[in-house]
């Protein structure tokens, strides 16, 4: 009798362990069934008995084929790479600066960053034709390369003074047909810093130092100008009224008298006997004083 118990103990207990492992391996066959993408990103599958599948999986949970699919994860989201000698805060570091030369053989060293996105759906072409790796095998080139046709058709002196602005916008024009190419959307670049060799932007800074100097000289010869024909200007005005007056009064004489007459204080009683005497009657008025009859008595 315990012998037949001792073999229905061992039996339950197989029985308990078989229905462990079932409940297991149901697990890892479920997990292994099911993955689920983050938000923000596809995954492309890559079958062992097809190839690359053309459609991407969406965010969320998916089906998969056990043993015969593998997934790679993208991130299609917006992403920052920046090629420059500082990092900056939550962008991919593109490693040193990209460097050029101008037409004019000035070393030129700049700070680029690019925002750019995955197309999400042709992941897939991207995984297959480019890889995973596609900063380093094409934004990473295309930029540098990019950048260093377009510095080289510029004047270093240009590059530092006023044509950044052109320089970026030329740069993001080539670098997107460059990624379209390959499914990637180019969103923004921006040029964030140039940089020219210690001597190159010495001599620009004496420059733009002689040419303020010689502003100032210029404004100070345009200022001592208009005060020459200003003085010009006047003097020909009144020497063209000296000569009116001079005709004046060769042709009239008794303007002479008339201007004496105003020019007289305005408490002087004046007397014009005729046309040609002036009698002044303060020079007649008696200088002592004349005492009244009762004064005499």
């Amino acid at each position: 009798m315990s012998v037949v118990r001792d073999q229905r103990g061992l039996s339950g207990i197989a029985l308990v362990a078989a229905v462990v492992a079932i409940i297991v391996l149901a697990i890892i066959v479920v997990r292994t069934c099911l993955i689920v993408v983050p938000a923000g990103h596809r995954g492309v599958v890559f079958s062992r008995t097809g190839g690359v599948r053309g459609k991407p999986l969406g965010e969320g949970l998916n089906f998969v084929v056990p043993l015969v699919w593998s997934v790679e994860l993208f991130d299609v989201r917006s992403q920052t790479y920046t090629c420059g000698a500082q990092p900056y805060a939550g962008e991919i570091p593109g490693g040193e600066p990209v460097h050029a030369k101008s037409r004019d053989g000035q070393e030129v060293s700049m700070d680029i960053s690019v925002r750019y996105a995955l197309d999400p759906e042709q992941v897939p072409w991207i995984y297959e034709n480019v890889g995973i790796d596609i900063i380093g095998r094409i934004l990473k080139p295309q930029l540098r390369s990019h950048a260093r046709d377009v510095v080289a058709g510029y004047e270093g002196v240009t590059i530092f003074s006023q044509k950044r602005r052109e320089i970026e916008k030329q740069i993001g024009e080539l670098l997107a047909q460059s990624l379209a190419k390959n499914h990637i959307l180019l969103e923004h670049l921006l040029v964030r810093r140039i940089a020219f060799s210690t001597e190159f932007q010495s001599a620009i800074e004496r420059k733009q130092i002689a040419m303020q100097d010689a502003q100032r000289m210029q404004y100070v010869l345009d200022k001592m100008r208009k005060q020459k024909e200003e003085r010009i200007i006047r003097a020909t005005g009144e020497s063209k009224a000296i000569a009116l007056k001079g005709a004046a009064l060769a042709a009239f004489p008794e303007l002479i008298r008339y201007e004496y007459v105003q020019s007289l204080p305005e408490d002087i009683k004046v007397v014009i006997a005729d046309t040609r005497t002036i009698i002044n009657m303060s020079d007649l008025a008696p200088t002592t004083e004349v005492q009244s009859p009762s004064a005499r008595r």
